[in-house]
């Protein structure tokens, strides 16, 4: 049967051998965080992958990979500095928390400095320099140069002067005057003038002028059957101002002596159909205007079932 005090110390043994086991379990299982800065520039990936509660086992080899999203790329590891977007390590004995920074492609972020320590460097003392005495030079004496006579040239003798003999005047022959024989003028006999025949004048004769027939319009041949006409329309304006209601409008065809369509003006406007007459073909043919007795200027050329608008004018 157990005593009162040896029961006590077996249950602290007990309690304490708890706490040790729960410190030593506690002690085997860390918290491991990501996360990407900003959220939109990327994801972080986790291998192997941790559990619901993100807790990893002590000396397990993990990595990360940063992957970046469109229109970003990875710049760097914010707690640590590295650059590369993988990162491998084992879990050691504390809870670690990784950011990849992302940044968008045409940015380039330098890593936070603080996370580097510059060593600073150690101020060593640089010696002055000692001064030094410069030996003042010596004072030399210069011996002057003794004077030299210098010789003096004796004169140089003056010939004495020559005389020169002069040539005796030489006389020079005058040569005779000679006689230039006068040359004896010649008579030139003058051509005697010959007559010239006149020519005869030939007469031209006169072109007799030849009248070119003019080829007469022919009486307006009977409708082709069958052809549909070529409706004109528009404007009639005599002598600047709009027709008289009544006045006469017709179109004409250089082929024939009487027109083609005749019209009367209502309201300023006119309504003309232009039929084809006889076998041969009115297409492309040039349709001219009168309004009354006053020629049109204006034109048109005929078409199969045309329809066209030709404003007209007369007179001033």
């Amino acid at each position: 049967m157990l005593t009162k005090k040896p029961y006590l110390r077996l249950v602290k043994y007990i309690s304490v051998a708890s706490v040790l086991l729960l410190l030593l379990a506690s002690d085997c299982v860390y918290n491991l965080r990501t996360a990407a800065e900003p959220r939109e520039g990327g994801t972080v990936l986790q291998f192997p992958e941790a559990d619901g509660k993100g807790e990893i086992s002590h000396d397990d080899p993990v990595r990360l990979e940063a992957v970046p999203n469109l229109g970003f790329r990875f710049s760097h590891w914010e707690e640590t500095g590295d650059v590369s977007p993988i990162l491998e390590f084992r879990m050691g004995k504390s809870d670690i928390f990784r950011t990849a920074v992302f940044v968008p492609n045409a940015v380039v972020l330098i890593p936070n400095p603080t996370t580097f320590v510059t060593p600073k460097p150690l101020l060593t003392a640089t010696p002055e320099p000692l001064p030094t005495d410069t030996p003042e030079p010596l004072l030399t004496d210069t011996p002057e140069p003794l004077p030299t006579d210098t010789p003096v040239p004796p004169p140089t003798p003056v010939p004495p002067p020559t005389d020169t003999p002069v040539p005796p005047p030489t006389d020079t022959p005058v040569p005779p005057p000679t006689d230039t024989p006068v040359p004896q003028p010649t008579f030139t006999p003058v051509p005697l003038p010959t007559d010239t025949p006149a020519p005869t004048p030939t007469p031209t004769p006169t072109p007799v002028p030849t009248s070119t027939p003019v080829p007469q319009p022919v009486p307006l041949p009977a409708r082709a059957p069958g052809k549909p006409p070529h409706l004109l329309i528009g404007s009639a304006t005599l002598n600047g101002a709009p027709a008289p209601d009544g006045t006469v409008v017709t179109a004409w065809v250089a082929d024939f002596s009487e027109p083609v369509a005749t019209a009367v003006v209502a309201d300023g406007q006119y309504k003309v159909s232009v039929f084809q007459f006889g076998s041969k073909s009115f297409a492309g043919t040039t349709i001219t205007f009168k309004i009354g007795d006053l020629e049109a200027p204006q034109t048109a050329s005929w078409e199969f079932g045309g329809v066209g608008i030709v404003n007209l004018t007369a007179g001033g």
